[in-house]
């Protein structure tokens, strides 16, 4: 039996597949799983609970959810803003494009 992490890691790259495999309807309710451990094992502000709330939130831009999407992404990016701060590449990059842009 893997530890929480591992396992969310494990669900992460499984999800990751799936969605380059055009499966998001899949890739999502996995990513989801993965999500839900790292929030377990981590905390919901948690910088690596923050990035995989990033990729359900782009499973459902994939699936057109635009609502779920923004809830989502805009979520994973308060998270990213507040750990690693507003001038990080990853985080700045993010906060200019609206999510309906992302589609």
């Amino acid at each position: 039996m893997l530890a929480p992490e591992a396992e969310g890691v494990q669900l992460f790259a499984i999800g990751s597949v799936l969605s380059m495999q055009d499966q998001h309807d899949a890739a999502a309710a996995v990513f989801e799983q993965a999500l839900a451990l790292m929030q377990r094992t981590h905390g919901p502000d948690d910088l690596r609970s923050g990035s995989v709330l990033n990729s359900p939130g782009i499973a459902a831009l994939k699936r057109k959810d635009i609502p779920r999407a923004a809830a989502q992404l805009e979520r994973a990016l308060a998270i990213l803003d507040k750990t690693l701060g507003p001038q990080h590449p990853f985080v700045a990059g993010r906060r200019w494009t609206p999510v309906a842009e992302r589609v």
